[in-house]
């Protein structure tokens, strides 16, 4: 019920859909592990949201990510999304130290994981400045421009006034 009146107050212009990748119980220290548990719930996870997607059609999909494996699969989710659904995404990460976002140490691999963000996303959405300018300091200055055009900060702390 409150999410049908929130619908109807934003205006928004299509049907909502509201999408969890976690099919049942997190159990925290599985989560972000590589275990077979996780690769199953990977691909179930990919079926049901393809089937949202041809279902909802939205316009936008925000996609939530943290960092390493959990990174490379929200991405591969967010292609998925551009893919079977042409919706626009909004892709933001929920970490702030960009040394540990990417899965690799490697130049090749970081560039790499750094050019599909931008691609599988039309909005790149960052919790601090830094990880930007950290992300744009390790491509080369005509590919770290395409992804300060796509960036923006959204914080997890905001200021709400008081009434």
């Amino acid at each position: 019920m409150y999410l049908k009146a929130q619908m109807a107050q934003w205006q928004l212009p299509t049907t909502v859909a509201m999408f969890n990748t976690v099919l049942w119980k997190r159990d925290v220290a599985k989560t972000g592990k590589f275990r077979p548990g996780n690769i199953c719930a990977f691909f179930i996870n990919a079926i049901r949201l393809a089937w949202a997607m041809v279902r909802y059609r939205p316009v936008i999909v925000h996609v939530h990510s943290s960092a390493r494996f959990a990174l490379l699969k929200d991405i591969a989710f967010a292609l998925g999304v551009r893919w079977l659904g042409k919706s626009k995404v909004v892709f933001q990460i929920h970490f702030s130290v960009a040394e540990a976002i990417l899965l690799s140490r490697s130049h090749f691999f970081r560039r790499f994981q750094l050019w599909l963000l931008r691609v599988c996303s039309d909005r790149l959405a960052f919790l601090t400045r830094n990880v930007i300018d950290d992300f744009a300091s390790m491509l080369p200055p005509n590919e770290a421009a395409a992804l300060q055009a796509k960036a923006v900060i959204i914080p997890n702390i905001t200021q709400i006034p008081i009434l």
